[in-house]
């Protein structure tokens, strides 16, 4: 098997060498940092990838996702229905910081009037599939209401990694025979440890930054950009992958508790994806 630029090429042999194509499941998120996030809960380069290779799409608001996926499936059942083509796969994956009422009062909104059965079955089919991240915090320290409650969440896993969290996850590169492999290892742990102190100096309550009652933490990132540690790492030049790889290498239950379930439905899905188009008298190649 091998992940190409359009989803995944499955070989078999049975006398003659015959190959089938599995597209990719789409995975529709709110934005860029919802992307990066997905990347690493996919990982497609590792041993424990999805059966099926995941394209995600930036499609903005819960809005426009639920709209995106009406588009989807409407199309799918067409292609279903005239060329017996299998149906293509969707998840729409939102920010975790809408409850589940209103995501369905959202829905009712964006798709209503009088539908047919199909387009019945299609709203439903858009409710199942439809997940959310997990986030810890959706208020602030003092109960406060707070603006980009993802990033918070991300400031608060961050800091909480301590050295002892760090120095395990390297104590194999530390006993290295190899002096510039352990060298190496220590200053990747020392930046690391300079940008957490400095994440923490952001938002203080004593700053100005956080004077009006709905604080706002969309600027964390950016912000964070601006850390000059003694030996920068040149992993920060992409600061949200920096610190997500980190609260997923380092603080592993903050981001199963965060991810684990999108990964979940993600793994899920992509099986079901791979083994109905493999099974199916239908290639696209």
């Amino acid at each position: 098997m091998s992940i190409g630029t359009i989803g995944t090429k499955t070989v078999t042999r049975t006398g003659s060498m015959v190959g089938k194509f599995i597209p990719f499941i789409y995975v529709f998120v709110e934005d860029k940092l919802a992307e990066k996030i997905i990347d690493l809960v996919v990982d497609q380069n590792s041993s424990d990838r999805p059966k099926s290779s995941v394209k995600c799409v930036v499609s903005g608001s819960w809005l426009n996702q639920a709209a995106c996926m009406y588009g989807f499936y409407t199309y799918g059942n067409e292609l279903a229905g005239t060329y017996q083509i299998p149906f293509f796969s969707a998840l729409a994956v939102n920010d975790g910081d809408v409850p589940q009422k209103q995501l369905d009062q959202r829905l009712d909104g964006v798709i209503k009037g009088s539908l047919n059965e199909d387009q019945a079955t299609i709203k439903e089919k858009i409710r199942a599939h439809t997940t959310q991240f997990t986030l810890a915090h959706l208020l602030g320290p003092n109960g406060e209401e707070i603006k980009a409650s993802p990033e918070y969440n991300h400031k608060l896993w961050f800091e909480e990694i301590t050295e002892p969290m760090i120095r395990e996850q390297h104590k194999t590169a530390l006993e290295q025979p190899d002096a510039l492999l352990r060298l190496i290892a220590q200053h990747e742990i020392e930046t690391l440890l300079e940008v957490i102190a400095y994440s923490k100096t952001l938002f203080n309550p004593n700053s100005a930054s956080v004077e009006s009652e709905k604080v706002d933490y969309h600027t964390y990132y950016t912000l964070l950009k601006a850390c000059t540690p003694r030996r920068p790492d040149d992993a920060m030049n992409n600061i949200e992958w920096y610190v997500l790889r980190a609260i997923k290498r380092y603080n592993r239950a903050q981001w199963k508790a965060y991810t684990g379930h999108v990964r979940e439905r993600i793994v899920a899905l992509a099986l079901d994806n791979y083994e109905r188009f493999k099974n199916s008298h239908f290639d696209l190649r």
